[in-house]
C-alpha cells in the first residue's frame, strides 16, 4: 500500500520471518540490500511459545512482487509452519506500533518519524477486559464527589440519582476510548448496578 503517513510516495510492507534472533539481523539485512528496501523497522521478537522471530515492515518505492521476494528466504528460516509472511501494509500505523512494541528494534526511520507512528497499547482478553473494568469501577467510588445539580441545562430535569449514573458512565467511557473499545451498554448498567450507582429497581427498569 503506498504510504501517506510516514514514508510519503513509497509502498509499505508487512514482513514477518521466523530466525534465531542473534544471528537474524544479520540475513535480514542482507536481504533489504538485495531487493534495495529504503527504510524499515525490524522488530525481535520471542512468541509466548518461545518462537523467536522478525517483526517488520518494509518501504520500498515502487509495488514488489512478494511472491519472488518470499522465495528468496527458501531453506533460509527456522523450520517452522510458516516461516515467512510478506503483505501489503494496509494499516501502516497500526503496524508500526506492533513491530516496535517490545522496544527491540532496528530502523533507519528518524525520530520525528518514529513519533508520527505513537505507542502500542495491547489489546486485552475479554477476562482480563471484565477484569480491568471491574478494578477501573471500583476507583471511581474512591474518587466520587458530592453532585452540583446545578451545573446542568436547567431546562431539563434530571433525577440526583440518574445524574450520578451519568457521570459514572463518563467516567467509564475513558477507558473504552483509552484501549479503543466500543462500549456496551448492558455492561456499563450491570457496573453501575454492581457498584452501587443503580438499585435494584432502576436496573430492572432499564432492562426490562
Amino acid at each position: 500500500m503506498e504510504d501517506t503517513v510516514i514514508k510519503t510516495g513509497h509502498y509499505a510492507y508487512q514482513f514477518r520471518v521466523d530466525l534465531q534472533l542473534d544471528t537474524g539481523l544479520t540475513r535480514i539485512m542482507e536481504f533489504m540490500q538485495k531487493y534495495d528496501v529504503k527504510y524499515y523497522i525490524v522488530g525481535a521478537e520471542t512468541s509466548t511459545l518461545g518462537k523467536q522471530h522478525f517483526q517488520c515492515i518494509l518501504w520500498f518505492s515502487s509495488k514488489i512482487n512478494t511472491a519472488k521476494l518470499r522465495n528468496w528466504w527458501k531453506g533460509k528460516t527456522l523450520q517452522t509452519k510458516q516461516p515467512v509472511s510478506m503483505t501489503s501494509a494496509k494499516k501502516i500505523k497500526s503496524l508500526g506500533k506492533y513491530t516496535t512494541k517490545e522496544k527491540n528494534f532496528t530502523t533507519n526511520l528518524n525520530k520525528e518519524e518514529i513519533s508520527k507512528i505513537g505507542q502500542w497499547t495491547p489489546k486485552a482478553k475479554a477476562a482480563d477486559w471484565n477484569k480491568l473494568l471491574d478494578e477501573y469501577a471500583a476507583k471511581y467510588v474512591e474518587q466520587e464527589k458530592e453532585i452540583d445539580g446545578s451545573a446542568f441545562d436547567e431546562n431539563n430535569y434530571y433525577s440526583i440519582s440518574k445524574i450520578k449514573v451519568q457521570h459514572f458512565v463518563c467516567y467509564m467511557l475513558q477507558l473504552y476510548r483509552k484501549h479503543s473499545k466500543r462500549p456496551h451498554r448492558a455492561s456499563l448498567q450491570y457496573l453501575a448496578w454492581k457498584h452501587g450507582h443503580m438499585n435494584d429497581s432502576q436496573l430492572a427498569s432499564v432492562w426490562f
